[in-house]
């Protein structure tokens, strides 16, 4: 899948029997150059409404140092790929290679906060208090061969909508937009929640505190 079998599944919504072979660089179709225009926005647009697991990946730290900025211990090297760091909590509470797909919600939601990213000594550098340190971030490589299959279809569905007009135009392109949004709005909440699934479907590790009781 490539980013212009998305746009001729966005076509197909349309109506528009058009093929479009290629969009970066946009062939010399009309379509093609609409889908150019278009494609990056209504990507940008699903992938800010929601915290994908396909594009989150956890990683271990590597330390710049120890340091003592503003009471932080820890000065952590960012990720290179990471867009937004989304929590870093200590190795022991966050086994990467064992939970793939699941995040620890009862430690997460204490310590989602419990890091700054600062730039100390000329690097930009995650300051935290936790030793040994895994990060879970939003990562800048996406793909359309990532995308799972309702979040494709959620984004041709976007993609259609915001084609309608100027392919259709008047009072049809109109109305096929409305329809168009319509379905994506069915399909994206479908994807997230799909999404969601997948998200919560690793094993569960059990707080020491909770082991200790047994």
């Amino acid at each position: 899948m490539v980013a212009a079998d998305i746009c001729n599944l966005a076509l197909s919504y349309l109506g528009d029997t058009a093929t479009v072979a290629s969009i970066d660089p946009p062939e010399g179709s009309a379509q093609a150059q609409y889908c150019a225009r278009f494609y990056p926005v209504a990507l940008n647009l699903l992938l800010e409404s929601h915290r994908w697991n396909f594009i989150t990946k956890r990683a271990y730290l590597a330390v710049v140092e120890k340091c003592f900025f503003n009471a932080w211990q820890f000065a952590y090297a960012l990720p290179s790929d990471a867009t937004d760091v989304i929590s870093v909590l200590p190795k022991a509470l966050y086994p990467v290679e064992k939970f793939r797909y699941w995040w620890p919600f009862e430690f997460e939601l204490n310590r989602v906060r419990d890091f700054q990213i600062e730039v100390f000594n000329g690097q930009q550098v995650i300051l935290s208090n936790a030793c040994d340190a895994v990060a879970r971030y939003t990562a800048s490589t996406v793909q359309p061969g990532m995308f799972p299959a309702l979040f494709t279809d959620a984004l041709a569905w976007k993609l259609a909508s915001m084609l309608a007009g100027p392919l259709l135009k008047g009072d049809a392109g109109a109305a096929e937009s409305k329809r168009c949004l319509g379905m994506y709005q069915v399909v994206m909440e479908q994807a997230k929640g799909q999404d969601a699934n997948q998200r919560h479907g690793g094993e569960r590790p059990v707080p020491s505190a909770i082991r200790a009781r047994g």
